[in-house]
């Protein structure tokens, strides 16, 4: 992938910040049983790390 990125001018960036990715929160999946479940632990996630 950053051999890719690098034919378009892009590149990578390396930071101390964490990044915590929900997945299946954003968009609809097969999945949807489990969808209220996995948005209450993504909120929780981001309550947590609020750095506001």
């Amino acid at each position: 992938m950053t051999r890719v990125m690098r034919t378009h001018g892009l590149h990578n960036v390396i930071t101390g910040t964490l990044v915590m990715h929900a997945f299946g929160v954003s968009y609809p999946n097969d999945w949807e049983s489990t969808l209220p479940a996995k948005v209450a632990r993504r909120d929780q996630w981001l309550a947590r790390f609020d750095a506001r």
